[in-house]
């Protein structure tokens, strides 16, 4: 459908005005005729549908946004039942749809959805024959014939979990081989010739090795008592089978099932249960149902490949000699199993996106493993080009920025979105390593680069943040972190953001924890509040350990929570759990099962610093924020002196 015609073509007004009108017209657009749907809400189109003889869209103006949702899922799907429409564009409308008459609840919007679930079904199935069609060809172009030496390695695999019963009367033994199904029994007492005194040799145990002397074949012994109990000893597992067709190549999956019991011989089931076609179109995956029909697939499951067979020939037949050899191992496969999927891994996302090829040899190994995740369905990446700067969409200036840090370690994949965002937002490429640093503590949250850039320069915002790591140990991203939710604050408290007091504060920490124990104490009253009731004797077994537990030393203090209240702002300010109804913390303290005190400095004995809990003169942890431990040494040290000073007799102090 041409977008761009149809919405060319101006909305009929409504004579009448209602609070929601339907307006229908006929309109040509490149010889081939259009109904257009106009929705008036409130006098103003709001709303466009597009109907054809096999096609339809719908355009919100509000949003600006194309969708092709029907029925229910339209979000305008009441607005357009509820509706008034004029007689003559009712009749339009159902010559159009070709209904004789209204539906019996009188909803027109049945009559605009109806025939765009007739288009959609004929779409559906022009496209699951052409499917089939596809199918069809394509399985018939595969071998049927299974190699010999492929069945040999099955066989293998089967053998390798062999199971040999066995069941000892006195000094002789019976041996039943479940692979073979053939008994013999043996003789476990034997004579020396020399000394002519007998004893026991090759005692048969629960998990030794024993080789069957009917087919030769080695097995681990179980006692039959225990077989008879297991009345089956299964074994399941997957094999892969390379082959090719042409320049295709062919990755075809077995299932093979085992079952042995004592009774009955060996029953082997080996049926095949999944093919994937790669082709330098793409890949095509296909499962065979219960009933031996193949449909189509968007996976075939391939954990837990024990057997592969047929991959080196293969694979050098076909097209996708040139995929990346050792490309497979940035899945970390740490087992045969694990290599053989990852290497089908590898090769499917090869065929989706051959540009893997170009991106490996230049070492953006994060990026190809991201591809390999997505089995190289994408639309971040210029299919049609071979050079890696266009494939990644990028000029060759940003593309050597990127193999430079990729070459530092840093994250391919964080670097290329920080470079997409500075396109997007014409930032100079000379600002590039310090929105790097900002882009990567924002996790790549672009609204939250939006929200920081927004006010401030990006050297401005780096420049004031650096200055900032001051009070948080030298760590750039913890000052950035807690800069970007003092600006939240902010905005949620309805300051004015130009104001460069609130942009940039003199001490950040204290200013930010004054300003969200303000915003905090608007938004949860209710909650402190209730916190407050729930464990109302905080407050009495505070004023009980209060000479005891607070004491102060070296620029330091601690002293005990006061009420639940104060917990839950401790734990909303330094971001940790002590403040949740959900912990057992204050209920440990209104129990006095347990007490919760805060270590302050000396000069700001308001500031959260650390959250100490303490039973009796245990100390059983103590946090930060964020759930860190900061200064670790000088706490401790601290904590230590304060165990002391509780029981000077036994000094039980852990951090």
């Amino acid at each position: 459908m041409k977008k761009k015609s149809v919405l060319a073509i101006e909305p009929v007004k409504p004579k009448i005005q209602e609070k929601d009108m339907l307006t229908v017209q006929e309109a040509t657009i490149k010889d081939e005729k259009h109904l257009i749907i106009d929705l008036f809400e409130n006098g103003e189109v709001a709303y466009r549908i597009a109907l054809a003889a096999d096609d339809y869209a719908h355009y919100s103006y509000g949003t600006g946004i194309w969708d092709a949702k029907t029925g229910w899922n339209n979000p305008y799907n009441t607005a357009i039942s509820m509706a008034h429409i004029s007689p003559a564009h009712e009749r339009l409308l159902k010559r159009w749809t070709k209904k004789q008459k209204r539906y019996a609840d009188g909803d027109i919007a049945d009559e605009i959805f109806r025939y765009e679930y007739d288009i959609s079904g004929r779409r559906d199935m022009a496209k699951q024959k052409k499917e089939q069609e596809e199918m069809e060809k394509l399985l018939a172009e595969i071998p049927d014939d299974i190699p010999q030496a492929f069945r040999s390695r099955i066989m293998n695999n089967i053998d390798v979990c062999n199971v040999i019963a066995y069941k000892r009367h006195g000094s002789c033994a019976d041996y039943r081989c479940l692979q073979c199904g053939g008994q013999s029994s043996r003789n476990l007492r034997v004579r020396d010739p020399l000394t002519g005194i007998s004893e026991l040799q090759n005692v048969p145990r629960d998990g030794e090795a024993y080789i069957c002397p009917v087919c030769k074949k080695a097995g681990r012994l179980r006692p039959i008592g225990y077989m008879n109990q297991c009345t089956a000893y299964g074994q399941e597992f997957d094999s892969v089978l390379y082959q090719t067709s042409g320049e295709k190549l062919v990755i075809r999956i077995f299932r093979t099932i085992v079952t042995r019991s004592v009774t009955d011989s060996i029953s082997i089931d080996t049926y095949e249960r999944g093919r994937i076609i790669l082709t330098r179109k793409g890949d095509r995956q296909y499962i065979q149902t219960y009933s031996g029909s193949w449909i189509k697939a968007k996976s075939v499951a391939i954990c837990g490949l024990a057997v592969e067979y047929g991959r080196e020939k293969a694979v050098a037949d076909s097209a996708f000699r040139y995929c990346p050899e050792n490309m497979y191992r940035l899945l970390n496969c740490d087992s045969s199993k694990n290599k053989n999927m990852a290497v089908i891994q590898a090769l499917v996302t090869y065929a989706n996106c051959p540009q893997t090829e170009a991106l490996y040899k230049v070492g953006l190994k994060g990026i190809c493993r991201r591809l390999m995740y997505v089995q190289g369905r994408t639309r971040k990446i210029d299919r049609s080009a071979t050079e890696a700067a266009k494939i990644l969409k990028l000029s060759k200036e940003d593309f050597r920025y990127l193999v430079e840090k990729a070459e530092k370690g840093h994250d391919e994949c964080m670097t290329l979105k920080m470079i997409r965002y500075a396109v997007s937002r014409d930032i100079s490429r000379r600002h590039y390593d310090r929105l790097q640093a900002i882009y990567e503590t924002a996790r790549g949250d672009e609204k939250e680069c939006d929200m920081l850039l927004g006010y401030q320069s990006i050297d401005k915002l780096y420049n004031a943040v650096s200055r900032y790591k001051e009070e948080y140990r030298g760590k750039f991203r913890e000052a950035l972190r807690e800069y970007a939710d003092y600006l939240h604050e902010r905005q949620a408290a309805g300051d004015d953001m130009t104001n460069e007091i609130y942009l940039r504060p003199r001490r950040l920490h204290e200013t930010y924890t004054r300003l969200r124990i303000e915003n905090e104490h608007k938004k949860d009253e209710m909650y402190v509040e209730r916190m407050k009731s729930i464990y109302p004797k905080i407050p009495e077994a505070c004023m009980k350990i209060s000479k005891r537990y607070t004491w102060q030393q070296g620029g330091l203090m601690i002293r005990p929570a006061a009420d639940a209240g104060e917990i839950v702002m401790e734990g909303r300010i330094l971001h940790h759990c002590v403040g949740s109804e959900y912990q057992s913390y204050m209920k440990n303290y209104n129990n006095n099962k347990g007490y919760i005190l805060f270590v302050r400095r000396v000069e700001a004995p308001d500031v959260p610093y650390v959250t100490v809990e303490i039973a009796g003169d245990r100390i059983r942890q103590w946090y930060g924020i964020h759930d860190t431990q900061p200064d670790r040494e000088e706490i401790e040290g601290f904590l230590e002196g304060f165990v002391k000073h509780l029981n000077p007799k036994k000094v039980k102090a852990s951090a």
